[in-house]
């Protein structure tokens, strides 16, 4: 990735700030809901970088490994599976 977009992963979704922080809009199109109540988003617990892919580590029943492909825009979830992700890294 490359600009100057700043990624939060919070314990609701994932948000994105522009302006280095000033203000932040949520950027969960794709992302998955928890199954136990589906007006929230699964918490995500750690964000990586690969190249133009960002991926998402998130935590709870309904979670996985989610990447997005468009710099945040949309997101597909790639390992539904997983319940716990503590953290995503590349070698």
């Amino acid at each position: 990735l490359s600009g100057t977009n700043l990624f939060a992963g919070t314990t609701n979704g994932i948000f994105v700030s522009t302006n280095s922080g000033t203000s932040w809009t949520a950027v969960n199109n794709g992302l998955p809901k928890t199954t136990y109540d589906t007006t929230y988003y699964v918490e995500v617990r750690a964000l990586g970088v690969s190249g133009t892919n960002l991926f998402a580590g998130t935590w709870g029943w309904g979670g996985g490994i989610c990447r997005s492909t468009d710099h945040g825009a949309s997101w597909t979830q790639r390992s539904p599976v997983i319940r716990v992700i503590r953290s995503v890294f590349w070698t």
